[in-house]
């Protein structure tokens, strides 16, 4: 999986104009350890990937997808006692990262429904960039003992970027 930002762009934040071998090795760490930690609380992966998923449905007429926003969908097979069964006649909601059948309802069962399926951001949000180089940004300066920087990172400010992109649990 690719970081969320560049290493250009995280030295930007850090507003230096030279870098060492030795910062050039932790800002890595850093941009793959920010990147790790931002999609683990949002519960998304952002970058445009193609995704197999086992999803559940419920009685409902949506049926929601772990990633978003989605890009296209390849296919929806229905797991049923009968055998496996191609489904169409569903529209897609590609900024909600759900699928939608007006006409009848996704079945409920556990995990009965697989869709394959690519989603992701070609390119990623500025604020969401932002909040990733800032986090970035602050942790190299800790590293080099700036006690400027207090012990709460990410920020307020951060978190409230990062708790928008968060997909909800259903």
């Amino acid at each position: 999986m690719d970081n969320l930002l560049t290493s250009a762009r995280a030295k930007e934040s850090i507003m230096l104009t030279t870098f060492t071998a030795s910062e050039n090795s932790q800002i890595d760490v850093l941009l793959g350890s920010v990147s790790a930690l931002v999609r683990n609380v949002t519960r998304r992966d952002f970058t445009v990937e193609t995704y197999t998923e086992a999803t559940s449905g419920a009685d409902t007429s949506l049926l929601v997808l772990k990633q978003y926003p989605i890009v296209s969908v390849t296919s929806v097979t229905f797991k049923g006692f009968g055998g496996d069964q191609i489904v169409t006649g569903h529209t897609i909601d590609v900024a909600q990262g759900m699928l939608f059948r007006r006409s009848s309802i996704w079945n409920k069962g556990y995990q009965n429904y697989e869709v394959v399926y690519e989603a992701g951001y070609a390119i990623l949000p500025d604020d969401l960039v932002q909040a990733c180089a800032e986090w970035v940004s602050a942790l190299f300066w800790k590293a080099k003992g700036n006690v400027a920087l207090g012990p709460d990172l990410p920020t307020e400010s951060m978190r409230r970027v990062f708790w928008q992109y968060r997909r909800s649990i259903i």
